[in-house]
């Protein structure tokens, strides 16, 4: 199986690439920051923006695309300033779809998009809004309701807190928007679930929550 990633380098991407050559994949990564990835026998590196990557370089079919962008600030910190424009995801999908022959798509989006605003804690829903984290889920919510207009099947995964251990753990997944979870997945278990997902035809045209 073909796929391109699009984000390999962040700290989500990396493990999704790590994950689809453990599985024997054949892996076209889009990257700023090339010198930041291993090479491998099946890891084909494109130094480039997702949103403006040459097209030619994008030759052949792939069986999926990957993305695990996501709108960046200059540190973790709520309030740091963007280094990410607004608009990245659809300037991204409005250069990449058009130009990679594709039809599954799988993208890393957040719980607290869309309809599940409703379900997060009020102290979580209070930084969205008045922090700069706002800009990521706002572009989120763009960035699904952009692809689902599209003809491609999409997926959208939605987790709660990102964590980085390293154990992997039961995932809670659902495409109920009004289900509680708990508030922690690790970026681990999220890149297992995404490649699961990929290898098993799940959650077509769907977007789904998930949580260890």
């Amino acid at each position: 199986m073909r796929i391109l990633i699009l984000g390999a380098t962040g700290r989500t991407g990396r493990l999704v690439l790590n994950e689809a050559i453990d599985r024997d994949y054949e892996v076209v990564a889009v990257t700023r920051n090339p010198e930041r990835l291993t090479g491998h026998s099946s890891l084909t590196i494109l130094n480039g923006s997702a949103d403006a990557i040459k097209t030619e370089l994008l030759e052949g079919e792939f069986d999926a695309i990957l993305s695990t962008l996501n709108i960046s600030r200059s540190n973790d910190f709520p309030w740091a300033p963007l280094v990410t424009p607004k608009d990245f995801f659809t300037k991204t999908w409005d250069h990449i779809l058009p130009n990679v022959s594709s039809e599954r798509l799988i993208v890393l989006s957040a719980w607290g998009v869309g309809p599940t605003k409703k379900t997060i804690p009020g102290w979580f829903k209070w930084f969205i809004e008045n922090s700069n984290i706002r800009h990521p889920y706002k572009a989120h919510e763009e960035q699904e309701a952009y692809l689902q207009k599209t003809n491609h099947n999409w997926t959208f995964v939605r987790p709660v807190g990102l964590t980085n251990r390293k154990n992997s753990k039961p995932v809670i997944a659902t495409t109920d928007d009004n289900q509680k979870l708990k508030i922690t997945i690790s970026r681990l278990d999220v890149a297992k679930f995404m490649l699961d997902v990929l290898e098993n035809n799940l959650c077509l045209k769907q977007a789904v929550n998930i949580s260890n």
